[in-house]
Formats: C-alpha cells, structure tokens, sequence
C-alpha cells in the first residue's frame, strides 16, 4: 500500500485553520443527547449525527438546532411547539410521526436549510393556531430553503386557513419539493405553499386544502404527469426515506449542473489538485474550493470565477485548481518560527519585569507555539484506506445574487 508523506500536512493545515473556521453550536446552547422533554426557554443544539432518539418534544420557548450536515435518527414522535431548525445539509429520518403546533395562540416552526431534508414514515399534522385567536399573528409553519426536500410517508393534515402552511426562504431562481405520499387533507381551501418554489408533489389522494401558490401535481401523481415539478430520480410512493438523496440530487442542479468532480494529491510534490466539469450554468459568479479534514468543518483553499458568458452557459465547461501543500508547509515553519520568538518574548517580560501580563497569554503563546511546531515537523508516512480518509473536498457554488449552494462531498485520492 502506497505511503503518503502530504498527508499530515493537509490534515495539519486544516485543523490550524479550523480553530477559526469551524462551525459550532450557538453559545450557551445545550448539548442536545436525546433529551426529553425540550424545556421551553433553552436552545438545544446537535453538531454530530445521533440515532435511536425515542421520541422528541420541543415546547414553546425552546429551540432544537441541527447543524450542517448533521444528521438525527429516531422513532416515536416528534412534537413541534418550539422551533426545530434543520441547517444546510443537515436532516431528520424519523420512523413514526411529527405535529407542528396547536391550537394554542403561540408560533411553532419547522425550519429547512439549504439542501437538508425531513423524512418520516407516520403522519404529520400542522395546527392553526390562529384557531383559538383569528386576530392572532402566530402561525404553525414550515419554512424550505433551496434544494430542500419534506418527504411525509403518512396522511398529511393541516388546518390553516389565513396563511399558507410552507413558505419559501431560498433564491428566486431555486425550488424545494414537499413530497406527500399518502392522503393529504385538512380545512377546506387551507394552501399549502405560499411561493411557486415550492413543488408539492401528492403522489395520493388530496381533499379540500389547496396548492395554494405552489407548483403543485397531483392528486395521484407520477412521473410522466408531473413534467413541470421537478420530479426526483426513482421517487416512488411505495418506498421511504428518500429524501436525502433527493436532497443531494437536487444540489447537482443549482446553479451548476455538475458532470464530474475529481481531487487528487500528488504525492510527490504535495500539489492537491481539484478538477471539475459542468454541463451547465445558470446566473453563475465562482466556484470556492473547500476542504476538511473530519467531513463537516470546511476551509476555503481558494476561488475560481466561471468560465460561462455572463453566468449562464448550456455548453459543457472544464476547471481546474491547484493547491501547493508543500509551499504551506514552509508557511508553517516559519510561523513556528515567529511563535518561538513570541513565545520567548512573552517569557521575558513576565519573568524580568514581573509584569502585568497574565499567565494565561503566556500559556496561549505556548499553545500555539506547539500547535505550529507539531505541524512543521517532518510528517510521518501514512497509509491510505478506506477505514483511514484523511481530507474531503467540496466546491462551493456562488450565484450572482451572492447565494450560494454546495457539490458533494468527495474524498481527496492519492496519486
């Protein structure tokens, strides 16, 4: 098996910027572990996958986040009083059903970043609570970002009159589907989607409630009937828990239709190497190369603008980028370098002058002294495996509106 000597480097470079670029839960949220209930006034936050949830209630007042990429597995229920905030990438499998809600004059919302998905095999229900108060401004809602997909395998019910159940948050030039595969009913004439992004597909029967401003198909809907909806590849009524590949089906098709993408590290001279081909571009701006080590906290490396005349091209274009490991390497000597420096002085001021600097800046110079220092060692030889990945990649799409959408994921190859 061949041995890498540029991958300690990589894996080295992205943990130093990550102290920085990482994304973390909210400060003072809680560690959510499975917790129950959610109690009403705290924000609770999951920054890695979890499975075998038994049930989970949030109530008023409180917040459950997901952060991006994350993913939470359960069964049971799931009651929504509070706020359930599912980030890009991130998402709910849950065997069993949800409500939103109730008929109590508080707001409840379930919200979906950018490509992140919810996924039950029960029923969900979606209150009104605008029922006990008709003046009231509260509402029980579902809110999709772009690429985002609400998969609901039970009967589906909501009772909302006044407004519409499931708004749209993403880009104009975007779309989410919201998939009912069983009867989806409710108070007569309550619209499901306020904004034509949102694709509703009902794939059963439907009684009284209303597209509303959807792009809607249905009742008993198919492929060949739903031609301006979006369809998913191989979504069927007969089957559940799709919804996080069409999650990742729909992330090829904004803005950039991706044809391929490969990343390779030679190992030879420590160039990482990224190249990819679009089929097509729409309102296109750059591409962002970012990489990680663990998979979920990413760091820009660097940016290519499009290659497609004024954004927009239906004609195959190729990109390349390359990333010279080696020369960071020699940035990280040098830092180590300056950390010594800083690391001494520091030393000498508290000692001689028996100044007022604290310990703890000495103690941080210190840190950071053999933070760079372990980096610019001489990096051991380490075997590739599929049990042992060591850096990710993923390209990060910018429309010319400043939003932006994400490839897969696709781990670093060695050459």
């Amino acid at each position: 098996m061949k041995k890498l000597h540029f991958w300690p480097a990589l894996v080295c470079l992205l943990a130093l910027f990550s102290l920085q670029s990482q994304a973390q839960c909210p400060s003072g949220s809680i560690p959510y572990t499975g917790q129950y209930p959610l109690v009403s006034g705290n924000t609770y936050c999951l920054n890695s996958d979890l499975a075998g949830v038994v049930n989970i209630q949030i109530q008023n007042g409180a917040t459950l986040i997901l952060m991006p990429g994350v993913e939470l597995q359960g069964a049971g229920s799931i009651e929504i009083f509070g706020t359930l905030d599912v980030r890009d990438g991130a998402g709910v499998v849950f065997n069993g059903g949800a409500s939103i809600g109730s008929t109590l004059d508080v707001s409840s919302l379930l919200k979906l970043g950018r490509f992140s998905y919810f996924s039950i095999t029960g029923s969900l229900s979606v209150s009104d609570p605008t029922a006990s108060n008709p003046s009231s401004a509260n509402t029980a809602s579902i809110q999709q970002d772009n690429g985002s997909v609400m998969e609901i395998c039970g009967p589906y019910s909501q009772q909302a009159v006044s407004y519409a159940t499931v708004d749209f948050t993403g880009t104009t030039n975007a779309y989410a589907h919201f998939i009912t595969k069983a009867t989806a009913s409710g108070a007569a004439g309550a619209p499901v989607a306020s904004e034509s992004q949102i694709h509703w597909l009902a794939l059963s029967d439907v009684d009284l409630i209303s597209p509303g401003s959807a792009t809607y198909c249905g009742p008993n809907a198919t492929e060949a009937t739903c031609t301006g909806a979006n369809w998913p590849t191989g979504l069927s009524q007969s089957s559940c828990g799709q919804a996080s590949t069409i999650a990742d089906e729909n992330n090829d098709a904004l803005p950039a239709m991706f044809k391929e993408i490969t990343a390779t590290l030679n190992e030879d001279n420590g160039i990482l190497s990224v190249r990819w081909t679009t089929a097509s571009e729409m309102n296109m701006k750059a591409f962002h190369i970012e990489a990680t080590a663990d998979g979920k906290n990413f760091t820009r490396l660097g940016t290519v603008p499009t290659k497609a005349n004024e954004g927009a091209s239906s004609q195959t274009l190729q990109y390349d980028f390359n990333y010279d490991l080696s020369a960071k390497r020699l940035l990280n000597i040098s830092m180590a370098f300056i950390a010594i420096l800083l690391a001494a002085l520091l030393s000498s001021l508290f000692y001689k002058r028996k100044s007022k600097l604290s310990f703890g800046a000495v103690a941080a110079a210190f840190v950071l002294l053999l933070a760079i220092a372990g980096c610019s060692k001489k990096p051991r030889s380490v075997e590739v495996s599929p049990e042992n990945p060591h850096a990710f990649i993923r390209i990060a799409v910018e429309d010319i509106n400043g939003s932006f959408t994400y490839s897969r994921t696709l781990k670093v190859i060695a050459r």
